[in-house]
Formats: structure tokens, C-alpha cells, sequence
């Protein structure tokens, strides 16, 4: 099926696109007010994206930033070999592409896939960085949020590059488990990510993945079911995770 194009414009279209950005980091601390301002000054865009459909291929010249409205994509990294390593995912409210605006000669590293019908609004570059006399206001705090979700971003790939570095298995799911737990501020929550993705993010296979799963249930570090997870023994979940 064909990508659609929405163009917000006017009246309630303006106002519902609104709405939906509130949440989004890279509208963070603008009003509603300010919000109709830069909308009247740059008409935006809006794409939608069938599941599985490339939102962003890597080494491809991509220089917008993307907020996600709708759905859920994945991040990853394709290999010659047509093996595909999920880097994270990002759902409603996140944002992508967001260091590549002062780069704009650097091709794309990765490529960006919809794991489900999404929908994203595009902002270019142009319409924060050259900066104009009605909206430099808003301007000014695009700038100043985009320099925070970078800083965010630049510990996501840590985390990233800490899994890497952890040779057991089961590191790795002590790892990523204690990150969830810090996230969501109880050792009961519950993961995005299926055993497919998850495995995936790890850099682990599959059945690698499930076996450790249920000897560390069988040890009673952690407990799970599905998505649902609960890390039982967390002193022995972060001595697993910190094993060299």
C-alpha cells in the first residue's frame, strides 16, 4: 500500500495534531498558543507507515526529525550477511533523528522500520536552526529540547554498548532487567519487548534466551510470565550483571 501524506492546516486538524504532540520531549514546555504560531509559520507534515514498512534506510540521506503520534517502530542495524540487530524501540511521543540535523552531509546509520501502522510528524531542520524574528521564542526551546533528547539519546547507545560488553547470557538479562526495573521503579513490570525482539536487543538467540530465562527463574533471582517480569533476588541479579 502507498504511504499517505496528512497535511495539518487549519481549524480542528491543527488543533488535534496539537493535542497529540503535548508528550512529545521535542515540544516540551511550549503552549498551546506558541504551538499555533510555529504551525502557522510551517504547515507540518504527517506520514503514515504500514506495519513493517522502512520509515528511514540505513546510509540513506535522512535529515528530518521525526516524532512518533502513533504506533511503534524499531531501530536496527542490518547486516551484509541479512541478519538485523535491534538497537530499541520507540512508541508514541519519541522522537528520532535528532543529531543527524547538524550533520547534514552524514548518511543515516541505521534504518528504521514500523513494527506496527504508525504515524509521525516531520520537522526540518531548517524551521528550528534558522531562527525568525515572529517564532524565535519557540525556536530557542526546540533548540534547548533537542540538546536534552540528544543527551538522552547518548545514554541509551551506553546502555547499548554495556549489554555488548557482557559476555553471559544471563548477564545480559540481568542487565536489561535491572534497567527496566530502574525505569519503572518496582522490582514487578512489565517489558515491550517479546522473547523474539528481546533476544534480538540482546544479541542472543532465541532459544539461548528462553533456556537462561527459566534457569534464572529456577534460582529464584527472577520470576516471569509473557512481559510480566519480576527480579525476585535483586543483589544476585546485579552480581550476575556485573560478572566479567
Amino acid at each position: 500500500m502507498q504511504t499517505k501524506y496528512i497535511y495539518y492546516i487549519v481549524g480542528d486538524s491543527v488543533r488535534e495534531l496539537i493535542e497529540k504532540i503535548q508528550l512529545c520531549p521535542l515540544f516540551l514546555s511550549l503552549t498551546e498558543e506558541q504551538c499555533h504560531r510555529f504551525f502557522d509559520v510551517f504547515p507540518p507534515i504527517v506520514r503514515n507507515y504500514e506495519k513493517d514498512e522502512a520509515i528511514v534506510r540505513r546510509n540513506e540521506h535522512f535529515h528530518k526529525i521525526g516524532c512518533i503520534l502513533k504506533g511503534k517502530v524499531s531501530v536496527h542495524q542490518d547486516t551484509t550477511y541479512g541478519t538485523s540487530h535491534i538497537i530499541t524501540w520507540l512508541s508514541e511521543s519519541d522522537t528520532f533523528a535528532e543529531v543527524l540535523m547538524f550533520f547534514p552531509s552524514q548518511p543515516y546509520p541505521t534504518s528504521i522500520t514500523a513494527s506496527q501502522p504508525t504515524q509521525v510528524l516531520f520537522v526540518e531542520p531548517d524551521q528550528i536552526t534558522k531562527i525568525m524574528d515572529d517564532i524565535k521564542d519557540i525556536q530557542h526551546q526546540l533548540l534547548l529540547n533537542i540538546t536534552k533528547l540528544i543527551s538522552q539519546k547518548a545514554f541509551i547507545l551506553h546502555t547499548k554498548v554495556e549489554i555488548l560488553t557482557i559476555k553471559s547470557i544471563q548477564g545480559k538479562i540481568c542487565y536489561y532487567l535491572l534497567q527496566e526495573l530502574e525505569k519503572h521503579g518496582n522490582n514487578k513490570f512489565e517489558v515491550r519487548l517479546n522473547r523474539e525482539q528481546m533476544a534480538s536487543y540482546l544479541h542472543v538467540s532465541r532459544p539461548s534466551l528462553s533456556r537462561e530465562l527459566r534457569n534464572l527463574q529456577n534460582i529464584n533471582v527472577i520470576d516471569y510470565k509473557g512481559k510480566s517480569f519480576e527480579v525476585i533476588d535483586r543483589l544476585q541479579c546485579e552480581r550476575i550483571a556485573s560478572e566479567e
